[in-house]
């Protein structure tokens, strides 16, 4: 586990914490754990949180809160707003 994948994880935990899912864990069902109303407020927390816009694909590529935090560990640092633009296309 490296030191990215550490800080999207805490993140992603930080986010569900604060929406009062405390019994939720990483490898967690997003499906199951969310409807669709607390999954869009989850990732407006998580783009508040990390100070950026992500990809709407995200939501439906990823099926745990495991896979949100190694995705965005896969896209570099917290300061890659660039890549993780409004479209996901990176521009």
């Amino acid at each position: 586990m490296t030191t990215g994948s550490v800080f999207y994880e805490q993140a992603v935990m930080t986010c569900l914490d604060g929406m009062g899912l405390t019994s939720v864990h990483l490898a967690s069902s997003m499906g199951e754990a969310l409807d669709s109303i607390s999954a869009a407020e989850f990732f407006a927390s998580l783009e508040d949180a990390l100070d950026v816009e992500l990809p709407l694909s995200l939501m439906s590529e990823c099926t745990t809160f495991g896979d949100i935090a190694a995705a965005l560990a896969g896209t570099g640092s917290a300061s890659a707003s660039g890549r993780l633009g409004s479209n996901g296309s990176g521009s």
